[in-house]
């Protein structure tokens, strides 16, 4: 290349603008752009806790029955004592050769997971809603289980749906709570009433099972079904539902019955006698 054409290049203060222009001397991200992008990560970072947290409210219920059995203690023993949780169920269910103890170390996972109870809700003169188990408000009730972290099925014999979705709402609950209702109706209005909250529909055999699904299209539902329904109908269940709920056998039954019964996949088992159904369990 000239010196003429060298010079051609060169502006009359002698700077070179062969290459990319670096008039300002400035940094890349000025201060704006830096703050910009903390502001930016920040968002990205709180957004996620947050999604974190709802994930885990979401899915208390659901996590605690893929941890293992759950025993849900109705009646008198639902307010007598606290139904225990039990860290190797999933381990006794398994089992071919009868009912074995628990191993000598809990899953630390599982040990302090929340205990379940069954309470009645009605509908007081005044309409407050109350717990026939203690006679005692429907919203103190559901706060006590969710400073225990626990879990909680709601029938509903004689109370609205809705009524009893806007306590659970305003305890907290809606993440801990199955509501068991009765009648295509009954079932209809709780699906209705709140998407988050599980319905548990009762299910005798396949048609019914059929209809549940029917019923809940969309909506996650827990299918109730009878001790002794056929290895069958618990497999269709357990396909369809988000969760399985049966009733306990007779516990002064043979322990080949119980021991045929915990085969199934059964997430929660409700009994009235939840400390003798432990014992069982644990093989006494």
């Amino acid at each position: 290349m000239s010196d003429s054409a060298s010079a051609g290049r060169r502006d009359s203060g002698g700077t070179d603008r062969s290459g990319p222009e670096k008039a300002s001397g400035k940094p890349v991200l000025t201060r704006k752009c830096r703050r910009n992008a903390f502001i930016g990560v920040g968002i990205i970072v709180l957004a996620g806790g947050v999604f974190g947290w709802r994930q885990s409210q979401s899915d208390a219920l659901m996590t605690r029955i893929h941890h293992g059995l759950v025993v849900c203690a109705t009646g008198a023993a639902a307010v007598a004592t606290r139904p225990l949780s039990l860290a190797t169920a999933a381990q006794a269910a398994t089992s071919t050769t009868g009912v074995t103890p628990p191993g000598a170390a809990p899953d630390p996972a599982v040990a302090n997971a929340p205990s379940m109870v069954e309470l009645d809700v009605m509908q007081g003169a005044d309409g407050q809603l109350l717990v026939r188990e203690g006679d005692r408000p429907l919203s103190d009730a559901l706060m006590a289980m969710r400073r225990n972290r626990g879990l909680v099925m709601l029938s509903l014999p004689d109370a609205t749906v809705q009524s009893v979705v806007k306590v659970v709402r305003a305890t907290g609950m809606r993440h801990r709570v199955i509501l068991s209702v009765s009648g295509e109706t009954g079932t209809r209005d709780a699906l209705k009433a709140d998407r988050s909250i599980i319905v548990a529909i009762p299910v005798t055999s396949v048609h019914d099972e059929y209809v549940a699904r029917r019923l809940a299209g969309g909506h996650r539902f827990a299918a109730y079904l009878p001790s002794d329904a056929s290895p069958a109908l618990f497999a269709q269940a357990h396909h369809d539902a988000a969760a399985v709920i049966a009733d306990s056998p007779h516990l002064s039954s043979d322990p080949a019955r119980l021991q045929a019964f915990l085969n199934q996949p059964v997430d929660i088992v409700v009994t009235d006698n939840p400390d003798r159904f432990v014992k069982l369990l644990d093989g006494d």
